[in-house]
C-alpha cells in the first residue's frame, strides 16, 4: 500500500470514528481557550470512560490499554489521572495481576495525593492481598483496607457526592477482618442512607443493600436485592461477576450456603456459533437454500426457539451470509448481546455479503450497528482460505472461552450444520468447528438445515 492509499485508509477510519462524537458537546472542546490542552484532555476523558465501561463489561485487557492511552493524554493536558489509574489497577486486579496492580498504585501514590477513586482502588487491592494472606496478616490488611475506604468515604462527603459505595467497602472489610459487630452497625447506616435515595432501585444500590443485609445476617432480604441487581445488571456482566465474587466471600464468612449464589446470581449463558453460507449456483447437493434464509423462515424460527430455550444473554459469531447473520438476528430478537468476530477485514466481509445478493448486505449492516463488541482476528491475507478459516475457528473459540471465564458464564455452542462431513470435516468448516468444541468439552446444539426443509 502506497503512502497516499495509507493516508486515505486512515482518514476514512478516523472519519468513521468521528461520526460517533456528539457535535453539541464537542463544540465545548474547540471553544476552550487552551485548545490543544482541551483536545488532549477530552481524549483522556474519553479513554477514562472507555476504561470504566470495559471493566464493567469484563473486558479487562481493553480497560488496561484504554487507561494507559488515557494517562498519556492526561499528562499532555494537565488532566487529573486519578480515575484512569484506578481503572487500570482495577483491570489488573480483576484479571489476576494483583501484585502489578499494587506496584502501579504505589508508584502513583509516591508522586500524587490520592482522591476518592484512588482510595477505593487501594482499599480493594488491600482486600485482595488480605484474602491471599494468613489469618493474622489477613486481619491487618483488611483493617488497613477499611481505613482507605473510610478516606474515600470522607472525600465523597466533602464533595457532596454519594458516599455509600466507600462506606460499603469499609463495612465489608471490617467484617472480613472479624470485626463483625462494628460492621453490622455500619451496615445499618449504609442501608438507611441508600433506602432514602431516589436511585435506590439502581443495580449498584440494590447490590449495596444486598451486601449490607448479608453482613447483618439477613439472607432472605439480601437475596431479594441480589436477585434484583442481577436482573438490572445484564449489560454489565463484568460488574456482576465481581459482585458475585464478593457475595461468595461474605457467605463464606457467614458460613452460609454457597448454593444460594446460583439462585441470586444465575451464571450468564453464552453461545458461540458457526454455520453454513447459503447454497451457491452449481452446488452439487442442496445444503442451505436461499429461500429458507429469510427472517421469517424455518431456520430463523429454529434459531430463535433454541436461543430462547437456552436463556442466552450473549452470542459470538462472524458476519457471513446465511447462518451467522441469521444467528445474530435471532440474538437481537431475544434481546441478547452480540459479539461480532471479523475473521477477515471488514471490506472483505461486506464484499461477501454483496456477492450473495438479496438483502444480505443490508442485514449485515444492521448487525454491525447493533453489535455490542466487534473483534478483529489478524490473519495473513495471502494464505489459503481454508487456513484462514481454520485459524479463525480456533481464535474465535479461544476468545469465547476467555469471555466466559471473565464474566463467570456458561459457554455452549450452536451450529447450523448438515452433518454431511461428520466423518471427515473440511478444515476450517463448520464440522471442524464442531470437533474443536467437542475437544474443549463444550456442549453443542446442532441444527440440521436439511431436517428443517423437508
Amino acid at each position: 500500500m502506497n503512502t497516499q492509499s495509507a493516508q486515505s485508509a486512515t482518514a476514512l477510519w478516523l472519519r468513521q470514528l468521528a461520526a460517533h462524537v456528539d457535535y453539541a458537546h464537542f463544540r465545548r472542546v474547540w471553544l476552550h481557550p487552551v485548545t490543544e490542552q482541551a483536545e488532549q484532555g477530552f481524549i483522556a476523558a474519553c479513554y477514562e470512560n472507555v476504561a470504566r465501561r470495559a471493566n464493567s463489561e469484563g473486558e479487562y485487557y481493553l480497560a488496561h490499554d484504554a487507561a494507559n492511552h488515557g494517562l498519556r493524554c492526561a499528562a499532555a493536558a494537565d488532566f487529573p489521572p486519578h480515575r484512569l489509574v484506578a481503572a487500570k489497577t482495577t483491570a489488573l486486579a480483576r484479571s489476576g495481576a494483583t501484585g502489578e496492580a499494587q506496584r502501579v498504585l504505589d508508584e502513583f501514590l509516591a508522586k500524587h495525593v490520592a482522591d476518592g477513586s484512588v482510595c477505593s482502588a487501594q482499599a480493594r487491592l488491600l482486600r485482595d492481598r488480605g484474602l491471599a494472606a494468613q489469618s493474622g496478616e489477613k486481619s491487618r490488611l483488611m483493617i488497613e483496607a477499611a481505613a482507605w475506604a473510610a478516606r474515600a468515604k470522607d472525600f465523597a462527603r466533602e464533595e457532596g457526592g454519594d458516599w455509600s459505595y466507600p462506606a460499603n467497602q469499609e463495612v465489608q472489610f471490617l467484617y472480613l477482618a472479624g470485626k463483625h459487630e462494628k460492621a453490622r452497625a455500619g451496615a445499618m447506616k449504609v442501608i438507611d442512607f441508600v433506602e432514602q435515595r431516589a436511585d435506590a432501585g439502581s443495580m449498584w444500590n440494590q447490590t449495596n443493600l444486598a451486601e449490607m443485609w448479608l453482613i447483618r445476617g439477613e439472607l432472605d432480604r439480601a437475596g431479594i436485592h441480589y436477585t434484583k441487581a442481577a436482573e438490572l445488571g445484564m449489560d454489565v456482566p463484568g460488574d456482576l461477576a465481581a459482585n458475585r465474587a464478593v457475595a461468595a466471600l461474605l457467605l463464606a464468612e457467614l458460613s452460609g450456603d454457597v448454593k444460594l449464589l446460583d439462585e441470586w446470581f444465575p451464571r450468564p449463558n453464552l453461545l458461540i456459533f458457526a454455520g453454513h453460507i447459503p447454497d451457491t449456483t452449481g452446488r452439487p447437493s442442496s445444503r442451505l437454500p436461499e429461500k429458507v434464509c429469510r427472517q421469517d423462515g424455518p431456520v430463523a424460527r429454529s434459531l430463535s426457539e433454541k436461543i430462547a430455550g437456552m436463556g442466552a444473554v450473549e452470542g459470538i459469531c462472524a458476519g457471513a451470509p446465511g447462518g451467522d447473520i441469521l444467528f445474530a438476528e435471532a440474538l437481537l430478537m431475544a434481546g441478547a448481546r452480540i459479539t461480532l468476530i471479523e475473521p477477515f477485514p471488514a471490506h472483505r466481509i461486506r464484499a461477501v455479503a454483496e456477492f450473495f445478493g438479496h438483502d444480505w448486505a443490508v442485514r449485515l449492516e444492521r448487525i454491525y450497528e447493533n453489535a455490542t463488541r466487534i473483534e478483529s482476528i489478524a490473519c495473513a491475507e495471502d494464505v489459503h482460505e481454508d487456513t484462514q478459516c481454520d485459524y479463525a475457528n480456533s481464535v474465535m473459540l479461544g476468545s469465547a472461552l476467555l469471555r466466559a471465564k471473565r464474566i463467570n458464564g456458561r459457554l455452549s455452542a450452536m451450529v447450523l450444520w448438515d452433518e454431511s462431513d461428520a466423518d471427515a470435516p473440511k478444515r476450517g468448516g463448520t464440522g471442524h468447528f464442531v470437533n474443536l468444541c467437542r475437544e474443549a468439552r463444550i456442549p453443542i446444539e446442532i441444527i440440521n438445515p436439511r431436517l428443517l426443509t423437508k
